[in-house]
């Protein structure tokens, strides 16, 4: 939409805040024309931290098992990582797979530290 009709729209709104809803904002637009959107390319995968993400203790947060289900059914390829130095990858997988989670143990990479 082009300035002048937000504006027809929206009253006698005049100060910028007021002007635009949240969703539309005047820096997307320049000149009353649009800006073109660059958009991300569609994610390939998905890594999930556990702890406080997925998972906190020994349960599921609610909610958790069906979007990863639901972000599955999409495509996506799903992954996991923890900080949890103790457990091996099988013992991590199975732990996922008691809660819900489909999780195959995978090799344990180091990646910081």
């Amino acid at each position: 939409m082009y300035v002048r009709e937000m504006r027809a729209q929206l009253g006698s709104a005049r100060t910028r805040n007021e002007a635009m809803p949240d969703a539309v904002h005047t820096s997307t637009l320049q000149r009353g024309r649009r800006l073109k959107r660059r958009t991300a390319p569609d994610p390939k995968g998905i890594l999930f931290d556990l702890d406080g993400t997925l998972v906190r203790g020994e349960y599921a947060l609610p909610g958790a098992v069906k979007a990863v289900s639901r972000l599955r059914a999409c495509g996506l390829r799903i992954a996991y990582c923890t900080q949890d130095s103790i457990n091996t990858p099988k013992l991590i997988a199975e732990r996922l797979n008691g809660l819900g989670f489909k999780a195959a143990p995978a090799a344990r990479r180091r990646i910081s530290g």
